[in-house]
């Protein structure tokens, strides 16, 4: 399913410089600052407009990604592809690694159920991501999937990497190191494609990109391209938990009864060390500046994949009635913190707040898969794969000049 591709790479020179920071794990004044500090992060040219932006303000990041792009192409920031091929991609963070085949995924397979999705997505974004590819004609941000487990995808780019140099080699400053194979050669193509022609991809990070690249206003310009996919084998990615933190300040009245009222539900423990690490079926509470571990009980008969996760129990029977909050997605008290934040942090901050934090355990890529085959949908802020792809090292236009439209169309 998984097609070679023509796709530019990130010269040696640039990547350090043109390769940004993961997207959706900064927030918009972080990405503000990032790309006024380096004017050549591919930030600049990717939209960024908060989901409540004007179209006016879409109309303004787009003509400024547009001329971002302009400038980057002029200075050669990319080498030109020499034909259509496979990439090897990997991401590597102290002693964890995951490579993935990059290359394109027809856009009517991925909707006919190889491309299995576990979130819902914002109509608004994904406007907003598809007048991206409409106006500017290219793409750069591959769609994050894994491939289940057992496929023979892990040992099979184990192998290819090992019998070839990479043509790419860098590490960002944030300690991300990245690095690219290129596979044109027709066994080692053979073998990529007979793995992947049967496997089923799932959605780890893009969905919104995956949805835009279905609608009307990317398909008009792109044609027959397909969407550009990064996949995993599924035993190589690692999944960090997303915590939530309460920031209302509570009084010591307030707090003495939300223990009591935990203490009346659950079995609450003191912990053995600060922080906690949690383990699935428990959850680390801090409040009064204090940790202890809430075990929630036994997992729900629910057939429901998704009833049984933590972060749902969680809502369901302590955010929601103890705690009055019954749209997490919109409570302005309630917000999520990613697991690259240290539990230590996420203690201090909800004691700096007088609120309660709450440390998860990670949802497991097992769980991914399972909650994707029963066409189940999880919560906002479920999963946080680490390390995310990255954009800026692969270009692909995916429109001649010729067939794109007018700015302001």
């Amino acid at each position: 399913m998984l097609r070679p591709i023509p796709a530019a790479v990130v010269r040696p020179a640039w990547a350090e410089r043109v390769v940004s920071p993961a997207y959706d794990a900064i927030t918009p004044d972080e990405r503000d600052a990032h790309v006024r500090s380096n004017r050549d992060s591919f930030l600049a040219v990717t939209v960024s407009p908060h989901d409540e932006s004007s179209d006016a303000e879409v109309e303004a990041a787009l003509a400024a990604g547009e001329e971002a792009l302009a400038r980057l192409l002029a200075a050669d920031a990319w080498e030109p592809p020499s034909g259509p091929a496979y990439h090897l991609y990997e991401l590597r963070v102290g002693e964890h690694r995951q490579i993935a085949v990059v290359g394109e995924l027809d856009v009517a397979a991925a909707n006919d159920g190889w491309l299995r999705r576990h979130e819902r997505t914002r109509p608004r974004r994904v406007d907003v991501l598809a007048r991206h590819v409409e106006r500017l004609g290219i793409e750069s941000s591959p769609i994050a999937a894994a491939i289940a487990r057992g496929s023979g995808l892990a040992p099979l780019v184990d192998r290819l990497v090992a019998e070839r140099p990479p043509e790419r080699d860098f590490a960002l400053p944030d300690g991300l190191t990245q690095r690219v194979w290129r596979v044109d050669d027709e066994v080692a193509s053979a073998e990529l494609a007979a793995v992947l022609a049967d496997q089923p991809a799932y959605i780890v990070d893009g969905h919104h990109r995956a949805d835009a690249w279905s609608t009307e206003r990317a398909r008009s310009v792109s044609g027959d391209a397909g969407m550009l996919v990064a996949a995993f084998p599924a035993e190589q990615l690692r999944v960090l938990p997303y915590h939530r933190l309460v920031v209302a300040r509570r009084s010591a009245g307030e707090v003495a009864a939300f223990e009591s009222a935990l203490a009346e539900r659950f079995v609450v423990r003191p912990v053995d060390s600060d922080p906690p690490a949690p383990a699935a079926g428990t959850i680390g509470v801090r409040v009064g500046e204090r940790w202890r571990l809430v075990e929630l009980g036994p997992v729900p008969t629910s057939p429901d994949v998704v009833d049984r996760l933590d972060a749902v129990r969680l809502q369901q029977d302590i955010l929601g009635p103890l705690l009055g909050i019954a749209d997490p997605g919109r409570d302005p008290r309630l917000e999520v913190v990613a697991g690259t934040t240290p539990v230590e942090e996420l203690g201090r901050r909800a004691d700096d707040a007088g609120g309660i934090g709450f440390a998860l355990a990670a949802t497991t890529v097992d769980e991914v898969v399972a909650v994707a085959d029963a066409g189940g949908v999880m919560p906002p802020k479920s999963t946080y794969f680490d390390p995310k792809v990255r954009s800026g090292v692969f270009l692909r236009r995916v429109a001649p000049e010729a067939r794109r439209r007018p700015a302001g169309r």
